[in-house]
């Protein structure tokens, strides 16, 4: 299927017009992660409690729209069974987090769906149990993503560095991050969940695309 970025909602309405029909209607909760190397989609039945699909792929952002068709189909899943969307807003890929971002409002907008999204700090914070431990993820060749609280909104302690500082790199331990996603929406420790009308991309740095690298002090 071709792609490209600047046609993100007219795809997502392909995507709801060749969505297949099934006889079993699920509550189906759609997780995607686009903002990392690989991609991530999770679809979870809410009515059974139990994860339909986990999948994780080495693919490019522009490909999420074909995976996400190929996972509704493989599973006979209606688009209109999809009762919620959480997505990851970054920090992290400037193109991925748009392209899924763009993906998840257009799915949101055309199917009146809930549309819910957390930062990477925050699932990482999640993933290893503990809120209080400072975040520093790698933003590109020396470049760094700190985060010393949970403040998010605070630029003095949520950041883009071009120095490591005396911190220690955090990286996932989990290749599926969608399903992560599921887990801390679910969790009595969600703070960082957004409406529709407010989910924006968490890019702590403004995009270089079309602009001349800036150097480094």
């Amino acid at each position: 299927m071709l792609f490209a970025l600047s046609n993100h909602f007219d795809y997502a309405k392909t995507l709801i017009i060749l969505s297949p029909f099934s006889s079993y209607i699920f509550l189906v909760l759609l997780c995607i992660d686009s903002s990392r190397k690989t991609l991530s989609i999770a679809l979870y039945d809410e009515a059974r409690a139990v994860f339909i699909l986990e999948k994780t792929y080495h693919e490019k952002s522009s490909a999420l729209i074909a995976l996400l068709k190929q996972s509704f189909d493989e599973h006979e899943i209606e688009l209109k069974s999809l009762s919620k969307i959480i997505c990851s807003i970054g920090p992290g890929s400037f193109t991925g987090i748009r392209t899924g971002l763009s993906i998840a409002k257009t799915l949101a907008a055309q199917l009146n769906l809930e549309i819910f999204a957390v930062n990477n700090f925050e699932l990482l914070r999640f993933e290893a149990q503990d809120f209080t431990k400072a975040i520093c993820m790698l933003a590109g060749k020396n470049d760094y993503y700190i985060s010393l609280d949970r403040d998010y909104k605070n630029p003095q302690t949520n950041f883009f560095s071009f120095e490591k500082q005396d911190l220690v790199i955090s990286e996932f331990a989990r290749d599926n991050t969608a399903s992560l996603l599921l887990q801390y929406f679910l969790s009595e420790d969600a703070i960082d969940m957004k409406s529709q009308d407010s989910v924006e991309p968490y890019y702590l740095r403004e995009p270089s695309i079309g602009k001349k690298a800036n150097s480094k002090v």
